[in-house]
């Protein structure tokens, strides 16, 4: 099952300049990074030449923003939490970095930003974990895992975010120099960064070799996949498994009455587990368990409001005494915004001289919401009344236009404390068949020598008024050959 285990960080800081002398974490005192005697020579700051963690077995916590310049982690433990803030805008991560040493870092929350490269094992071993709201940015350069021939690099991505807006070429590097090693594993969580054909290359090569992987398994194995996605311009990766929870892993949804679903072949029998303490689904606690060996594939549950939620599904084999272990899947329970959909463009047009259109939009959202339907852009036509919203506080409801052109509506959704809105287009023409041709696939119909929309009289008498004209060659000189 789906472990959340605290690992070990080794911190090293460079300075290209004059700078002091490094400092080495000690953790004489307790484990947190901000008590100054936990540091051979003082807190690190941007003029320490290297700030380095090189105590095994001893963890380092970060809870606070802190501004570096080089870091190197070598047999250590370092853990982000929420309010955690690791900066190094001039300077390098390395993870890792020196042979037969391991660096262990997890990311469960706060965030890391950096400018230039990171190392992920480079000469030893490290492996990077990011879980539930942990974020690292690597906002230029590149992140390299297992850099050299002894390297060995992993990412974890358990949940949060590993958001790589560098545009530096290949911005993710696996395994670059021949020999080293690099894996990483989606069980939650995106990887993100800015799209190109190189970069999904890069991405597409890697899980076809197995260096990219989900929930422990390759692309396609056992159904677990791993899935690749272009969204507005970014490159978006992350694991799904075979059970294909909803919701899905390492999310933030709705607080309130929440329904949990999994995919299973028909009539197998499952064991479901619930809380809002992982180590009680580690550890068997049947409190936990709100399923005991039943057939069904989805169950009723309630999520406060800010509380994070662990659940899994274990599965049994026909005829099997004991489950097949399930990942534990978690999810944060928030107030999110309304999902606001304020329908598709409409095409109109006028009747005595104004057209009146239906508005029907929909809002979603555990909580009551109010909403607004407003007037983004209108034509401007200083001889037409502005166009009038019969009751903008209502989601059906109609707007009366008087000027021929484009009018852009919005509507908007508040559920006390957040908001979200929609917009559509309404185009509006003279008559139906203007209304008509504004289509793309509008064609004139044969015969339709006006362009009126219907072959009628009008039509048939252009066509006599016509008739028998000739402008062919043999009509206009009736001497050419």
């Amino acid at each position: 099952m789906k472990s959340h285990i605290v690992l070990s960080l080794c911190l090293s800081v460079l300075l290209a300049g004059l700078v002091s002398a490094q400092t080495n974490w000690t953790g004489a005192i307790d484990e947190l990074w901000s008590n100054p005697d936990n540091w051979s020579n003082g807190l690190p700051t941007t003029a320490t030449s290297q700030t380095r963690i090189m105590q095994p077995d001893s963890m380092c916590l970060l809870d606070i923003p802190v501004d570096v310049f080089t870091m190197r982690v070598d047999n250590g433990h370092l853990r982000l939490v929420d309010g955690a803030e690791l900066n190094a805008p001039t300077g390098y991560l390395y993870f890792g970095w020196v042979a037969g040493y391991e660096g262990l870092v997890e990311v469960l929350g706060g965030v890391v930003n950096t400018n230039y490269n990171t190392a992920v094992g480079n000469n030893g071993s490290a492996t990077l974990i990011i879980d539930y709201k942990g974020v690292f940015n690597q906002n230029d350069q590149y992140i390299a895992l297992g850099g050299q021939a002894t390297g060995v690099g992993r990412v974890e991505m358990r949940g949060g975010l590993l958001n790589i807006p560098s545009t530096y070429g290949v911005s993710l590097r696996f395994a670059p120099i021949a020999g080293g090693t690099a894996s990483m594993d989606f069980t939650g969580g995106t990887l993100m960064q800015p799209f190109s054909d190189t970069r999904l290359a890069n991405i597409n090569d890697n899980i076809a070799n197995g260096t990219i992987t989900a929930y422990g398994k390759k692309d396609g194995e056992d159904g677990h996949r791993v899935i690749v996605e272009q969204i507005s311009g970014d490159l978006v990766v992350k694991g799904l498994h075979p059970l294909n929870p909803v919701p899905a892993d390492s999310i933030n949804v709705n607080n309130g009455p929440l329904t949990l679903e999994w995919t299973v072949e028909a009539g197998t029998q499952v064991d479901v587990w619930f809380a809002d303490d992982v180590e009680k689904i580690n550890m068997g606690d049947l409190d936990a368990r709100l399923v005991n060996k039943q057939a069904v594939t989805s169950i009723q549950v309630n999520a406060k409001k800010d509380v994070r939620y662990f659940w899994a599904v274990d599965t049994y084999a026909p005829g099997a005494a004991g489950p097949n272990y399930g990942p534990i899947f978690d999810f944060l329970a928030e107030n999110v915004a309304p999902a606001v959909d304020a329908g598709d463009d409409v095409i109109s047009w006028f009747t005595d001289g104004v057209a009146e259109v239906a508005l029907a939009g929909t809002v979603l959202d555990a909580d009551p919401t109010t909403t607004l339907w407003t007037i983004v852009s209108q034509p401007d036509d200083p001889n037409s009344p502005v166009a009038v919203i019969a009751d903008p506080t209502v989601l059906n409801t109609t707007i009366t236009c008087s000027a021929l052109g484009e009018y852009v509506l919005q509507l908007e959704a508040n559920d006390g404390e957040k908001t979200s809105s929609d917009t559509l287009t309404i185009g509006v023409y003279s008559t139906p068949c203007e209304a008509s041709k504004s289509y793309d696939e509008w064609e004139l119909t044969p015969g339709d020598l006006n362009g009126d929309c219907i072959v009628d009289d009008l039509d048939m008498a252009l066509l006599l008024e016509n008739w028998g004209e000739c402008n062919a060659l043999e009509c206009l000189d009736p001497n050419a050959p």
